[in-house]
């Protein structure tokens, strides 16, 4: 299964150094690992001679107070892909509903755990915008509802007024949603599209984040779920092995989530740049780009080119795109770019005006 684009296979394939790519596929924020992560690691390397707290108090304290959101209601885990398995198979769903296109874990882990999976697909004939109505239509009969949201790979986004209503219909029905907030923090206001102020009001609302993307530290595998329902965070818990979470992972998750200018810094720096990217690579000949509100985008070819053709051109100049055609209900002439900086931005833009 591919994840991104495989930064390690395409250096091998193709005999460049890791270091001289520039990744488009990867989504993480371009202005890279906080110096407070950094600090906070060499500060208290030494500390790596104890265990981590096996409940995470100081660490889901910080998250409470990042996202509002009661210290009892938040469980952590190591990223997000171990909260979405473990929550899985303490559900044992028999019958599941996806938004699709998505990201195929969701798909996967279901499948492994004996689930039938329909989908709620996103149509291109309205730029892959969902419709709740027609969603909530779909509920009866699941056990589980799961919606990326933002969406990955389309950049579109339910507002938290419509999860509100998919979260009623499915709490009437007796169903679970989950919502992946992977990307919410990159969108102008989180508070139109996250469903955190909401999780009390619903049971059967389980949301997931993790420090991957926004906050630059995919390697050190840190993410955190939020519910209302203690019953089902004592299930998980009970599942999860202990100390998922290294030391380290969680001091340095505590030092980002209270670093303001780095949060301030990357708010600012996403506004400016989605704008720039979105005006720029709509200039381009030959190319559909879809709107987004979070920090990639989604583009299609009109002319008699393949997104692989592009893809495999580009990683030639050291620049890793991600060929969208293996998302299901994708195409082949569809690819997805994410926000990198202005001059890494320029090149890819330039690069896509030489083949289009």
């Amino acid at each position: 299964m591919e994840h991104g684009g495989n930064i390690y296979k395409a250096a091998e394939q193709y005999g460049i150094n890791i270091d001289a790519i520039i990744d488009y596929s990867d989504n993480v924020n371009p202005l890279g690992v906080p110096y407070s992560a950094k600090q906070e690691i060499i500060k208290n390397i030494d500390a790596l001679s104890h265990y981590p707290d096996p409940e995470y108090r100081e660490l889901r304290m910080a998250i409470s107070e990042y996202t509002g959101v009661d210290y009892k209601n938040i469980i952590v885990g190591n990223g997000a892909t171990e909260l979405i398995s473990l929550f899985i198979k303490v559900l044992k769903p028999r019958k599941a509903l996806v938004v699709m296109p998505a990201y195929s874990e969701y798909e996967r882990e279901l499948v492994i755990n004996g689930a039938m999976v329909d989908h709620y697909v996103l149509k291109r004939e309205v730029n892959y915008k969902g419709d709740i109505n027609e969603l909530c239509s779909m509920v009866q009969g699941k056990d589980i509802i799961v919606v990326c949201n933002p969406d990955n790979p389309t950049g579109t986004a339910f507002t938290v007024q419509e999860i509100n209503k998919l979260a009623k219909v499915a709490m009437e029905y007796g169903a679970f949603l989950m919502v992946d907030e992977t990307y919410v923090e990159f969108t102008d206001d989180i508070s139109l599209f996250s469903s955190s102020s909401i999780i009390n009001k619903y049971s059967n609302l389980f949301i997931i984040r993790g420090f991957s993307k926004y906050f630059g530290i995919p390697g050190l595998r840190i993410g955190y779920g939020l519910t209302s329902n203690l019953n089902l965070i004592e299930n998980i818990n009970d599942k999860k092995d202990p100390w998922s979470v290294n030391l380290l992972a969680d001091m340095a998750a505590r030092a980002v989530l209270r670093d303001e200018d780095y949060i301030r810094r990357s708010r600012d720096f996403m506004y400016t740049e989605r704008r720039f990217m979105a005006a720029e690579l709509k200039k381009i000949g030959n190319l559909k780009v879809y709107d987004s509100v979070c920090n990639f985008f989604l583009c299609e070819i009109l002319s008699n080119i393949s997104a692989r053709e592009i893809t495999e051109n580009a990683i030639k100049k050291g620049m890793l795109i991600r060929d969208a055609s293996t998302f299901k209900y994708l195409n082949n002439r569809q690819f997805r770019v994410c926000i990198k900086l202005r001059n890494e931005n320029q090149m890819l833009l330039n690069f896509l005006k030489s083949v289009l």
